[in-house]
């Protein structure tokens, strides 16, 4: 087997696919294994799905062994515990769903079943997805893989410890304000938050209907570009996915002068780390260097942006959670 797979690209396990070097089920095992030794200490993940995952392998083996390859076959993947996967418990991180157990799968899921993929299993959460540090009393403390000291930052704090410490190659999480981007950047990951819509939101429960997204993350944006292939698209069943062109598998930028890249000028570079702030100027200049049109913006109104988005958040929350309120004891 292929040494080391934890830390290997999508493109770079499907290459070890082709040339015989590693099964899945070899590689799937090697995770297994690996989440076995890190797990107790990281708590990235909630439950495991050992015996299903070995069939996924076996799927994926015979299907690529039958000549056939889709972008993220054999490919490991770690879901938020807010997505649905059939006969498993969604929790959310919640005493009160504890004994949730999904009727059906996501669209999300059965993507990756389509695809033959390898589900892992559910990742750790901050309690119904509503916290930005990563910590939730009712699971075991999800830990930053850099320093188990250190939150990892939430509310998707599991899957972006997961992928930090090589326990999957990719995870999904949630973003409502930030619960994506956080996590992914104090795990020193990459995470995508895809535009509204754009990734169906089927069977992945709700926080705030007017702004969850379901985005990937992962090692890298390309990653996280391949796996948008696979789950992004219009959604006939989700009532707030958007008929839109967002074809992530014809990406094509011909003239680099004509896609702008905007460094906001007001608000995000007031409190920052100097050495954040020296690795975007950093990334902005290199995207210049490169052709692109990088240009200084003001966003008016953003120092109000939190609120506001708390503001939206707050009522939609208690309207989602209003069956839950009158059994507030067990929260």
């Amino acid at each position: 087997m292929s040494n080391n797979p934890f830390y290997k690209s999508i493109k770079e396990l499907r290459n070890i696919y082709e040339k015989k070097e590693a099964s899945v089920s070899e590689i799937s095992n090697a995770f297994i294994q690996r989440i076995k030794n890190l797990n107790p200490k990281i708590n990235a993940y909630l439950e495991v799905f050992e015996k299903e995952s070995n069939s996924d392998a076996k799927k994926a083996d015979s299907y690529i062994n039958n000549g056939n390859k889709d972008i993220l076959t054999g490919i490991i993947i770690g879901l938020k515990d807010l997505v649905d996967v059939k006969g498993k418990i969604t929790s959310a991180g919640s005493k009160i769903l504890e004994k949730n157990i999904a009727k059906s799968n996501s669209k999300i899921t059965n993507d990756f079943i389509e695809q033959k993929s390898v589900i892992l299993g559910k990742t750790n959460l901050v309690e119904f997805a509503f916290g930005t540090l990563g910590i939730n009393t009712n699971t075991p403390t999800c830990r930053n893989p850099w320093d188990l000291e250190k939150v990892p930052g939430g509310s998707s704090s599991g899957s972006a410890a997961a992928v930090s410490a090589g326990l999957c190659t990719f995870a999904i999480g949630t973003d409502t304000g930030g619960s994506v981007r956080m996590p992914a950047s104090l795990c020193g990951i990459t995470g995508f938050k895809p535009s509204y819509g754009i990734v169906s939101r089927r069977g992945v429960l709700d926080l705030s209907w007017s702004m969850d997204h379901v985005g990937p993350m992962a090692r890298s944006a390309e990653d996280c570009l391949e796996a948008m292939k696979v789950i992004s698209g219009f959604d006939i069943g989700d009532k707030y996915s958007q008929n839109i062109k967002s074809n992530f598998s014809k990406i094509n930028i011909p003239n680099r002068e004509e896609i702008s890249i905007a460094v906001p000028k007001n608000y995000f570079f007031e409190d920052i780390d100097p050495d954040i702030k020296k690795a975007i100027l950093s990334a902005a200049n290199k995207f210049d260097n490169l052709g692109y049109k990088v240009e200084e913006i003001e966003i008016p109104f953003v120092e109000e942006g939190r609120n506001i988005n708390v503001g939206v958040l707050l009522p939609e929350a208690i309207s989602i959670h209003k069956t839950y309120l009158n059994k507030y004891d067990k929260y």
